[in-house]
């Protein structure tokens, strides 16, 4: 897949995908992702040791919210790991409390897993000419009329570091 082109869109708020259920937010929860098929979500959350820093064997934990099936919890499946939501971590060469994070099916979108202070970590993403903003959620506009789900658009949903805007991209998948 390649991207054909990217739109960036300022706004001044932006909430959740219309009708969809917003995660609750808590100091570990980094990121999310929403898709178009339904309103179960992807959460991405911080794994935090005893002291309250980030585990340097497994700093991310991702996992299905089921709102679909009264908020159930499951972990993501093998296939899902390898092929659509599963992630790829390698600590920060020159800052031990960070991480870089790839997603296995987005690896040109790369992440990074700041810890901001015990028990609190932020996701950070480059967009924009190297702009760095904090990555709040993901959401994917598929076409499920095939055998497999073919993504089309994929919407960026960011802050920028201070918060005082809210900001959308919105990057269109060509096949």
């Amino acid at each position: 897949m390649r991207i054909l082109f990217i739109h960036l869109l300022l706004v001044l708020n932006f909430a959740s995908v219309a009708n969809y259920p917003t995660p609750k937010k808590k100091p570990s929860l980094l990121f999310y992702i929403q898709r178009s098929l339904n309103t179960n979500t992807v959460i991405y959350e911080a794994n935090f040791n005893e002291d309250g820093w980030l585990d340097p064997k497994n700093p991310v934990n991702a996992y299905w919210i089921l709102y679909e099936k009264n908020r159930k919890k499951e972990g993501l499946s093998l296939i899902e790991k390898k092929y659509a939501y599963g992630i790829e971590v390698e600590a920060c060469k020159n800052d031990s409390n960070a991480y870089w994070l790839r997603l296995v099916s987005q690896k040109q979108l790369p992440l990074k897993i700041v810890q901001t202070e015990p028990f609190k970590a932020t996701t950070h993403i480059q967009r924009d000419h190297n702009h760095t903003y904090l990555l709040d959620h993901i959401f994917i506009q598929s076409d499920e009329s095939g055998f497999w789900p073919k993504v089309e658009t994929i919407k960026l949903y960011m802050h920028t570091l201070d918060h005082s805007d809210s900001l959308n991209e919105v990057i269109t998948i060509n096949p």
